[in-house]
């Protein structure tokens, strides 16, 4: 499909694409510093696309305060250098000098950028050159005197490393641990760089192997105004904090700064908002113009083709809804003979549905109605507790989907993600047949369509996980499941469940323990579930697993009728966790478990706020 949102794979579009859809995050000069930095965030978030921005201002900036190698660690590469039939040293030898090869080689390619880019001539090149190859223990038969050639010395040492590896071998062209920063400080002598820090931009470190981590921990270990770095990666991308020296660690504050990608560098809930806006603006200018199509500004305002409509209004126009209120008022008829002719009046489905809620929460008769509609503080209490519950079983009552629209929402659902956001839009706009004209308005029904597309397709992607993928996709559908049960209780003991955290007991030996937790890693790299720190504890007795709960990305709350809004939990045990790992839970299983958790669960109001 030709879209203005087709784009929405970072390592896919152009460069020429980039510079046109880029938009700076306000607090990207967090990042602009020699000191480490490591920026944790989902996958899709936008890190890749911030590395490169960084490499390309780098680069081009007037006095070359910084000069950026972008790398990107590609998992089949990752794999092939580790041989597990030579020792762990051997391994880490083999990638630590594989790693510097790539490094120099970059650098020597920027290098001749900036060259061409900035019209500057280096006057110590072929000294650098000379030194540089004093250090290498390889021979070559044509002289090294230009940057150009040296990458290619570069590039045969990362080939030879690589064969080398594959037989068994590890054989040293350099020393490999200091190799780069001693390139950076000849560099330095330049007189265009004496200023100049040089800032290595490593993406995807959470595909390394824990040695691998290990050798890219010392790098970042050994930063300095001369040579740093900034290592994206997905949130559990730590596999160990260890360097390659013995009992050394990274320290987090005195070796690096951490950020949160879309927090930290976006900025707030608010800054977020019109940070994606402003993507979409420059993605509809760039589309339009490719068009040769005329547009004015408010073409460019996103909101403007995406068709709204709150819950009331939707359900109040189901084909079959009077049917359904009219069945409603001759039960709490029944319930309430002294309030006929008030029942009567009542026109809404939610306000007649909170009456049954009510009821089953032992509210008096003269309570309920005294306050029912009246716009008084209980009231409000009562829907700003109750109300998706109530649109969620009026739905499933009703064989009805709920509607989903509106940028705001697929920001919530995409959990402020920019590629899953994206790829929402694309499929909400669909293929261009307006034949010269701007995008008329996007309905309802089509924008529906297309986050539940995407909500299937994100579970369906869950498989694509390595090794773990089906253990992951198994704990995910139960949890859907079960959290779709949950909401809907007629009791409603739980608003909107649609998170958890995971109760400690004495049922799971230290091998289930270790598989649990390993496939909780991949659940939160991978984005299908969001971790934070766990907020309270029902018994206080209770010790939670790594203390945190976990919330299930709310892409999949389309795919499983449930809420996207982070508001209550269950309480599972690491047993009923395990459980879910090793096969598909029945509708009946799952049913189990969520009698228990609601007959356990004591019943509280939420403040209205």
């Amino acid at each position: 499909m030709n879209t203005p949102f087709i784009d929405f794979k970072a390592t896919e579009i152009s460069p020429e694409k980039q510079k046109c859809f880029f938009v700076e995050p306000d607090h990207i000069g967090r990042l602009i510093s020699p000191k480490a930095s490591l920026v944790f965030g989902e996958r899709g978030s936008g890190k890749t696309t911030i590395l490169k921005h960084l490499e390309k201002t780098f680069n081009s900036s007037k006095g070359l305060e910084y000069v950026g190698v972008y790398y990107r660690f590609e998992t089949a590469y990752v794999k092939a250098l580790n041989n597990p039939e030579i020792t762990a040293d051997q391994n880490i030898a083999a990638f630590s000098q594989s790693i510097a090869a790539i490094l120099g080689k970059l650098l020597c390619y920027t290098l001749e950028e900036v060259k061409k880019e900035q019209k500057i001539d280096y006057m110590r090149e072929k000294a650098i050159c000379r030194k540089v190859m004093a250090d290498i223990e390889l021979q070559v038969e044509e002289k090294v005197d230009t940057f150009d050639k040296l990458a290619n010395v570069f590039e045969h040492i990362r080939k030879k490393t690589l064969i080398n590896l594959q037989n068994g071998k590890s054989i040293c062209y350099f020393e490999y641990t200091t190799f780069v920063s001693e390139f950076c400080e000849e560099l330095r002598k330049e007189k265009v760089f004496s200023n100049t820090c040089f800032c290595v931009l490593l993406d995807e470190y959470e595909n390394l192997t824990r040695s691998q981590q290990r050798v890219v921990n010392s790098f970042i270990k050994g930063s300095s105004y001369v040579l740093t770095y900034k290592v994206c990666m997905r949130p559990e991308g730590f596999l160990t904090k260890d360097t390659v020296a013995e009992k050394e660690q990274l320290i987090s504050g005195h070796d690096y700064e951490e950020f949160d990608y879309v927090k930290d560098i976006v900025g707030s809930e608010k800054k977020v908002k019109e940070h994606l806006r402003r993507i979409c603006a420059n993605r509809l200018e760039y589309f339009y113009n490719q068009q040769q199509i005329h547009y004015n500004k408010a073409n460019l305002e996103i909101d403007s083709y995406l068709e709204i409509t709150d819950d009331e209004t939707d359900i109040e126009s189901w084909e079959r809804i009077e049917e359904y209120k009219e069945n409603m008022r001759i039960q709490l008829k029944e319930q309430y003979p002294a309030k006929k002719t008030v029942i009567d009046k009542i026109s809404r489905a939610i306000d007649l549905k909170l009456i049954f809620i009510l009821y089953e929460k032992k509210r008096t008769e003269e309570e309920i109605f005294s306050n029912l509609g009246s716009g008084s503080e209980k009231y409000k209490n009562w829907l700003h507790n109750y109300k998706k519950n109530i649109i969620f079983q009026i739905s499933s009552e009703c064989e009805q989907s709920r509607k989903y629209c509106g940028f705001n929402t697929f920001i919530k659902l995409s959990n402020s993600n920019t590629r899953t956001m994206l790829e929402i839009l694309h499929y909400s706009f669909g293929d261009y047949d307006k034949l010269g004209q701007v995008y008329g308005t996007i309905n309802i029904n089509r924008q529906t369509k297309a986050v539940n597309r995407v909500s299937e397709a994100s579970f369906n992607q869950i498989d694509y996980i390595p090794v773990n993928g089906y253990k992951t996709k198994n704990l995910v559908n139960a949890l859907g499941n079960l959290f779709a049960d949950c909401i809907q209780d007629q009791r409603i003991k739980k608003f909107e469940a649609n998170s958890f955290s995971i109760i400690t007991t004495s049922k799971l030996d230290k091998d289930m323990e270790k598989e649990l937790r390993m496939v909780l890693r991949d659940a939160v790299v991978w984005g299908v579930l969001i971790p934070s720190k766990v907020n309270k504890v029902k018994n206080s007795g209770d010790i939670v697993l790594d203390g945190r709960d976990y919330m299930l990305h709310p892409i999949f709350a389309p795919y499983f009728k449930i809420s996207y809004r982070k508001r209550q939990k269950c309480e599972l045990k690491d047993v009923e966790i395990y459980s879910m790992l090793s096969r598909p839970k029945s509708r009946n299983q799952i049913r189990d478990i969520s009698r228990k958790v609601n007959s356990e669960y004591i019943q509280q109001e939420l403040e209205f706020i």
